[in-house]
């Protein structure tokens, strides 16, 4: 019924009401349904909510005794790794959404000198709502409802999707692991084709980074895990 009888409408309670406690059958149902067949390990799937990863992995160095990533390291592992990303952002345009992404500057998505600690503070807040882990895989899920997607130009990483892309890549790569990043969306069933025309989302779909299938509904995770609601 809701407090006072007031339906909680927030995308964290609705994450906690659909991925927490899921069995290791629904977990297993939910990873072939984003992810196919290959590449996971139905016997061993980790689901953590509202995942501060960069963050936690400096905190965890510190702790170890060991030497966290410097912001020099991680701006040449950005460089490395997304050398085109700047231009692809500024050149993006899609066909059936013609406008390009508003208010970008000269240092978004830029790593120099200037930028790198800007960079590293943006890798250190980056916040993924769902990430799975199984296999080779790990699956980075946003959850949204009632918000837009983020979009702060004074950022270096502008864009909400792609600033969780770019930050978990950057983890895999100083954490020296193979994984395969993929992305999906879980909204209401009413807007999924909303979400679907949002710039952003066309972008990571255009990179080849989200599958159109994997934007879903919050009744497609139920069906998927049959989970009891909280």
């Amino acid at each position: 019924m809701g407090i006072l009888g007031i339906v909680n409408r927030t995308e964290n309670w609705k994450t906690v009401e659909h991925f927490y406690g899921l069995s290791d059958d629904a977990k297993a149902c939910l990873v072939r349904r984003i992810a196919g067949t290959e590449g996971f390990d139905s016997d061993n799937i980790e689901i953590q909510l509202f995942w501060y990863g960069f963050r936690d992995y400096i905190a965890m160095c510190e702790d170890n005794g060991n030497t966290p990533p410097t912001r020099e390291q991680v701006a040449k592992a950005y460089d490395n790794l997304f050398e085109s990303l700047q231009k692809d952002v500024k050149e993006f345009q899609s066909e059936k959404y013609p406008y390009r992404f508003p208010g970008l500057k000269p240092d978004n998505y830029d790593a120099s000198k200037e930028n790198e600690q800007k960079l590293f503070d943006n890798l250190r807040h980056s916040e993924v709502d769902i990430v799975i882990q199984s296999g080779d895989l790990i699956l980075l899920g946003e959850a949204k409802d009632e918000s837009p997607f983020g979009a702060d130009s004074r950022h270096v990483l502008v864009h909400q999707l792609i600033r969780q892309r770019v930050m978990t890549k950057i983890l895999i790569d100083v954490c020296g692991v193979d994984k395969e990043i993929r992305h999906f969306v879980v909204g209401d069933c009413k807007k999924v084709d909303s979400i679907k025309n949002t710039l952003q989302v066309k972008f990571m779909i255009d990179q080849g980074w989200l599958d159109p299938k994997n934007v879903l509904s919050w009744n497609d995770i139920r069906t998927l895990t049959k989970s009891i609601l909280l």
